[in-house]
């Protein structure tokens, strides 16, 4: 939802759902889409290779979101993508064939553009990776058990009554925020890179996306947000502290500091049935040969084999599993391999930053001291037609999507 909301920005940070076959990727999606006007997105389901380049559909602060990503994973439609991702816009050279003969064109695609893809591979174009943030769904069976109670309460709801009445909310704020103040200022950016770990290069684009989904929150909320003299939304404390509740893992994740609960879990799963095999294994002088198959991991973590498959897959690719197997088309044999890192914080949590500021004297500047009351700000005279009640109270009253 923040990721969409960015699109008023410069460089709108785009998504990856990952996940297994069935897992609820598109279905995720979806649902986010429905709490924002068509004007916000296009959709794509396919694209040929240069698509992006001869479409006349505008993408200028939009996103676009394909289902599916090997339809970008084309030499040229991963290059277009990535133009348009990193450039803000598409400009590209080609020719035509004219009643004068071929004729040179130029292609002129204006941006920013935002994109959001969903996949079952764990890793996509090595190029395109660090240019949006992952973000797998819940393969658990915890969360299996959710989705079937979930689906049975609602199985026997009125078909009527799916939302659209609070949603037409969402929507009626989305195309407000379209006509309002985008110009946002972060008072503690200087603190907050000090306070960043610099282990890893891409964390030079992932800071980029932290503001802005730190702006994103605070466009959001500027019915109940100070301006500055020059009239820019003053993003607060609590503008980091949303962002870092979602993306302090994911940010972590992607620069190895930590992995995640469910590769650790089947790491410690193969190591377990290691464990095992070398206590059957007496008088080999404990050294355990052979290794786990994929339906031994399946069977200790009780989850199907596609689920272990993309799992395992996910800890080879890292280094954290090993193949013994080298022979195509045979059973795995598992081993343990390289240690799995600690858990490290890479962002700097909202208490550490706000009592950076504090000490440093940024207090105030740094927006820590609460949001004046909602009877203080005048949300009326910015208020969308649509709604009937002032702003300051309509953010308040609707609870944020799930």
């Amino acid at each position: 939802y923040l990721a969409l909301t960015s699109r008023f920005l410069d460089r709108p940070l785009s998504i990856a759902v990952k996940g297994v076959s069935s897992g609820g990727k598109s279905f995720l999606t979806e649902q986010v889409l429905r709490f924002f006007p068509s004007s916000a997105f296009y959709v794509l389901t396919a694209m040929s290779d240069k698509a992006l380049a001869y479409s006349e559909e505008p993408v200028k602060h939009r996103f676009l979101v394909v289902f599916e990503a090997p339809g970008l994973q084309s030499q040229w439609a991963s290059y277009l993508m990535r133009s348009l991702l990193s450039e803000g816009r598409i400009s590209y050279d080609t020719v035509e064939v004219t009643e004068d003969g071929i004729k040179p064109k130029h292609i002129e695609r204006e941006g920013p553009t935002g994109l959001i893809t969903t996949t079952t591979e764990n890793n996509l174009h090595p190029e395109n990776e660090t240019r949006y943030f992952s973000v797998e769904v819940d393969d658990t069976p915890e969360q299996t058990r959710r989705v079937l109670l979930a689906t049975a309460e609602n199985i026997n709801k009125d078909n009527r009554d799916n939302g659209e009445e609070e949603i037409s909310k969402f929507l009626a704020l989305q195309e407000w925020l379209a006509g309002a103040n985008h110009k946002v200022v972060i008072p503690y950016t200087i603190r907050l890179a000090e306070m960043i770990l610099p282990v890893a290069l891409r964390l030079r684009r992932d800071f980029t996306a932290i503001l802005n989904l730190i702006m994103s929150h605070a466009i959001l909320h500027q019915a109940s947000r100070k301006q500055d003299d020059r009239g820019r939304i003053i993003a607060t404390i609590e503008d980091y502290k949303a962002v870092w509740d979602l993306v302090a893992h994911i940010v972590s994740r992607g620069v190895q500091m930590t992995v995640p609960a469910t590769m650790r879990e089947t790491v410690q799963a193969v190591e377990k049935l290691q464990q095992e095999r070398r206590k059957r294994q007496v008088g080999n002088s404990g050294k355990a040969t052979g290794g786990a198959s994929l339906m031994d991991v399946a069977n200790i973590l009780h989850l199907n084999r596609s689920t272990v498959s993309r799992r395992v897959n996910a800890c080879l690719e890292e280094g954290y599993l090993v193949n013994l197997e080298t022979k195509r088309g045979q059973l795995f044999r598992l081993v343990v391999g390289d240690p799995l890192p600690d858990d490290a914080e890479v962002l700097p949590t909202p208490e550490l930053l706000a009592e950076s500021c504090s000490l440093a004297g940024d207090s105030e500047g740094a927006g820590i001291s609460p949001p004046p009351p909602s009877s203080v700000l005048s949300g009326t005279d910015v208020m969308p037609k649509t709604l009937e009640v002032p702003l300051p109270q309509y953010c308040e009253e609707i609870q944020p999507p799930r």
